[in-house]
């Protein structure tokens, strides 16, 4: 697990699922979350990273308890992982876990330097699909059926969406997520803007997600 100052918690450095080290259980029931290590793995070809995955926590307890340390209260757990705690309590087996970079195996074996000479549709360092021209502008009527609104931003001159209820006080319409533009300084020490996703009623805090945003 990793310490973030940001957030005031332990985050998940691969996910919340992955399975301690049997030698560092002892670990986690000392609290000291930031010296176990995960029982994960990366498949390396020729000094490049081709797989990646994890041995899988089976029992409903460790599960729990690593729940716990990231912050998950027995009820969000429930709320939120039941079926999987359920499904541990009548017998999972021990399992795992990998994926493939099938992109960057065939980079290998066609003996190029890029991902994106083998891929299809590749993006370019901005984000755009020049094939599709893609991202592209969304248009009136389908920001509507979505119930997004456009608000503009003097400071960065980028709008900002925010999706809106279709009804008032609707129970379908629970969390009304914001989107906040706001400096960045990026490792050139050249500023741009940034995003920071949130939701509503977390307004104010920090944000859980940030993007650049060229």
């Amino acid at each position: 697990m990793q310490w973030s100052a940001e957030e005031n918690k332990w985050n998940a450095v691969h996910h919340p699922f992955t399975r301690p080290k049997a030698e560092d259980l002892p670990l986690l029931e000392q609290k000291k979350f930031g010296e176990m290590r995960a029982d994960a793995y990366d498949i390396v070809l020729n000094g490049v990273e081709i797989g990646g995955g994890s041995i899988r926590i089976h029992e409903p307890e460790l599960q729990a308890k690593m729940f716990e340390a990231l912050g998950i209260s027995a009820e969000e757990q429930q709320a939120k992982f039941g079926h999987l705690l359920r499904a541990f309590r009548l017998g999972a087996p021990p399992h795992g876990g990998i994926a493939l970079g099938l992109d960057r195996l065939v980079m290998l074996i066609c003996g190029e330097e890029s991902i994106r000479d083998v891929m299809a549709f590749p993006k370019n360092n901005r984000g755009q699909e020049l094939m599709t021209q893609s991202p592209a502008e969304v248009d009136a009527k389908q920001l509507r059926e979505l119930s997004i609104t456009l608000a503009k931003q003097k400071s960065a001159n980028l709008p900002i969406a925010l999706p809106v209820p279709h009804e008032q006080d609707s129970p379908e319409c629970k969390t009304i997520w914001i989107l906040r533009i706001h400096p960045f300084v990026g490792d050139d020490q050249t500023h741009h803007p940034a995003i920071s996703m949130l939701p509503g009623s977390d307004f104010g805090q920090s944000a859980s997600a940030q993007r650049k945003i060229e």
